[in-house]
């Protein structure tokens, strides 16, 4: 399998911690482990010699991580592309975002759930945090980072991606992101997410920035409608299409801060542990995963 790995990027969670309870959340039951720092940097080694260079932070709020900062540089030096998925909290002070950025953090996703502030601060339990996720968005963009929006669509906000998109053309985001809601490992059914994806798409005045992303399989009939009425292209058809489809071990893996391997980070099965086995090994003797693990139930 090795000669022919086509895997490029990673979604790393150094520790659970998080700051937020979100409802939405898929690590909400985990435990407090994390990914001891010598394990990291042999990880990253490791990552490299098999030519994965891109590296999501995710799980719980990544900045909360032991030796985050630490880990960051180490991964810097070595020239990995570095993404940082967080809730905003702590990016409210400017001088964190400086650091953030001279650690060698490349990229920046800020968590919004919603375009009313209630609603976001009621959805993450935290008061104040969408004030703080706008402050976020503001010093991001002051200090010239590559930043943007992440957004879990639940039945909750469905309706609401056109605001929570202009949000991000106001902040000036590099790119926005709706990743459908999952539990159990399996996609919800968002009641109107393929007419609020219609529309958005439809009634999109700027196809170049922000970056519209999704992550739902199912969508893959709303962008072949969009290019069959011509409202899209075929690159972009190709664009969207590529995108939905599922990438567990095809350009993507997840490691949780227990040390599993999974295809994706909302995988139920884990294909082995880098405490057990080097993650040569474990690619090696791993099989496919589902392409329909995150079908719809």
């Amino acid at each position: 399998m090795l000669k022919d790995l086509k895997i490029r990027e990673v979604h790393l969670g150094l520790s659970y911690r998080c700051n937020m309870s979100c409802k939405h959340c898929f690590t909400a039951h985990a435990s407090g482990s994390f990914i001891q720092k010598e394990k990291v940097f042999q990880l990253l080694d490791q990552l490299l010699e098999l030519g994965i260079y891109r590296i999501y932070y995710t799980y719980g709020e990544p900045i909360l991580a032991e030796n985050f900062f630490e880990i960051v540089s180490y991964a810097k030096k070595n020239n990995f592309f570095q993404i940082l998925l967080t809730n905003g909290f702590y990016l409210y002070d400017d001088n964190l975002v400086k650091k953030i950025k001279k650690s060698g953090i490349d990229y920046v996703s800020v968590s919004i759930d919603s375009s009313n502030k209630n609603k976001h601060d009621s959805n993450r339990n935290k008061k104040n945090s969408f004030d703080y996720a706008m402050k976020a968005l503001e010093n991001l963009h002051n200090n010239s980072m590559s930043f943007g929006i992440g957004t879990t669509v639940t039945n909750d906000n469905v309706n609401e991606i056109n605001e929570i998109y202009k949000i991000a053309i106001e902040k000036k985001c590099n790119s926005i992101s709706f990743l459908t809601e999952r539990k159990n490992c399996k996609l919800c059914t968002i009641f109107g997410l393929e007419d609020a994806v219609y529309k958005l798409i439809s009634n999109q005045k700027n196809k170049k920035k922000p970056i519209i992303l999704f992550h739902d399989v199912n969508l893959i009939s709303v962008f072949k409608k969009l290019y069959e009425e011509k409202i899209i292209d075929l690159n972009e058809y190709i664009f969207y299409k590529e995108m939905c489809m599922c990438h567990s071990l095809k350009n993507s893996l997840s490691i949780d801060p227990d040390g599993n391997v999974f295809g994706c980070n909302y995988s139920s099965k884990s294909i082995g542990n880098i405490y057990k086995n080097s993650l040569a090994s474990i690619l090696n003797d791993s099989v496919d995963a589902d392409s329909d693990n995150c079908i719809r139930e």
